[in-house]
């Protein structure tokens, strides 16, 4: 299994003014099937938020440490 570090960010516009977001101000699992984004416009200040159905399948804890420290053969 691949393991991306980099999030995938979701893009929205404005709600108010149709600005162009390229970035939630602040993103959190809701539920283990939900993701809530947080979108604060600079450009006209409307604050909203936007959910997300966390579709991606969950890596494990032994394969997260796998990844960040690989089993050492030591001879």
């Amino acid at each position: 299994m691949s393991i991306s570090m980099t999030p995938e960010l979701p893009e929205t516009t404005c709600r108010a003014c149709g600005a162009h977001l390229l970035a939630p101000e602040w993103s959190e699992s809701a539920a283990a099937d939900r993701v809530v984004h947080i979108w604060n416009c600079m450009f006209c200040g409307e604050r909203f938020e936007t959910f997300e159905a966390n579709a991606k399948q969950r890596v494990s804890d032994a394969e997260t440490i796998e990844h960040f420290w690989p089993t050492l053969l030591i001879s």
